[in-house]
């Protein structure tokens, strides 16, 4: 099966970012990884949310969805 990623695909420099991209890169950077339940995870949600749908999406706010 072929890869949808190429495997030299890699993140950019946080010096190649500015704006949402870079905001969001440092505070993946912050995250400690290290060991279990050690995240944010409202934070690594946002991480991921924008990643996949883009850093101008608004992130859900589901505690006031009706």
């Amino acid at each position: 099966m072929k890869n949808n990623i190429p495997l030299d695909h890699f993140n950019l420099a946080l010096d190649k970012l500015s704006g949402k991209e870079l905001y969001w890169a440092q505070k993946s950077i912050e995250q400690n990884l290290e060991k279990d339940d050690r995240i944010d995870d409202d934070t690594f949600n946002r991480i991921i949310w924008h990643a996949e749908k883009g850093y101008d999406t608004p992130y859900p706010d589901l505690a006031n969805r009706k």
